[in-house]
This record gives C-alpha cells, structure tokens and sequence, in this order.
C-alpha cells in the first residue's frame, strides 16, 4: 500500500501541479477507485474544459443519493442542459414525492421532434386522476392540428360520466 496524507491530524494534501500542461492521471484495476469526503463539500473543477464521467465502455453510471433528505442539482449554463440515450429508456421516478417540470416563462414542449410516437399521460390505475389547467393567457386545445385523426373524450364503459362545461 501507498499512503498519502492519511496520518491522524487535520492537514491539506496536493498531488500534482496546475501549472502548464500539467496532468495527473489515476488508474486502477476490478477493485476501482474511491474517493471519499466526511460531511465537507467534494468538487471537480476544471476552468474552460470539459467534465467527462462514465463516457466509454459498457457500465451503469450513479449519482447522488436515496437515503434522507439529499437533493441532488444539476445546473447549465445558456447552451441549456442535454440528456441523451441514444437508444435506450429515459427514466425519471418519484417513488412517492411530486415530479416538476418548471421551466419559468419558456415552454414545456413532450414529443414535439418530427418523429412518429405515442405519448401516454396518466393512468387507469386506482384513484389516478390527470389535471389540464390553463390561465387567462390561453386555450386547452386537444387535437387541432391539420391532419386528419380521431379525437376521443369520455369512457366506453356505461358507468362513465362526460362532462362538457362553458
């Protein structure tokens, strides 16, 4: 074993230098790399570059926490913020707290590319209920755009009730 800095008393430790075209690299094998900070604030800095995390090969990449209260952020700057799956499933669970999308004064807009898809909202599971609110500023429109489709509002069952208001 080699051992940096870990002696029983409250020092800072620094490995390898940010002058130049410095670089520090850190390897490891199967057992990997930990890296941990007792209840202080852990960041990764890097001025104008770019932060590459879990960007090659085949593996699952975690962040953040479940347990208590922890919050986890992420933050972007005027290029706004890119998730992508090439291929895979996007998703986001809130196992019993509410799930936001606020964007401020921008819109929100689900499906919206040019590619054929289906877009479920809600569900018929329980006491399940789907809310559409507007304001004074706008409409709720379903269906009106200019190709020709079906439009369904109400239930097939007998027991359903459709309410039309003014």
């Amino acid at each position: 074993a080699i051992n940096i800095g870990n002696s029983g008393t409250d020092h800072a430790t620094t490995i390898g230098s940010a002058t130049g075209a410095s670089l520090l690299t850190l390897q490891s094998g199967t057992s990997g790399i930990t890296s941990t900070t007792v209840n202080g604030t852990y960041t990764v800095t890097s001025g104008t570059g770019t932060i590459n995390i879990g960007v090659t090969g085949d593996h699952s990449s975690n962040f953040g926490s479940s347990s208590g209260t922890s919050q986890m952020g992420l933050s972007a700057g005027t290029l706004g913020f890119l998730v992508f799956s090439p291929s895979g499933l996007y998703n986001f669970l809130s196992t019993s707290g509410e799930f936001r999308v606020a964007n401020g004064t921008g819109a929100i807009n689900l499906g919206a590319d040019a590619a054929q898809k289906v877009i479920t909202v809600g569900n018929n599971t329980g006491t399940t209920s789907v809310a559409v609110n507007v304001g004074t500023g706008g409409t709720a429109d379903f269906g009106t755009n200019g190709t020709a489709h079906t439009t369904t509002v109400g239930s097939t069952t007998t027991s359903a009730t459709t309410n039309i208001q003014s």
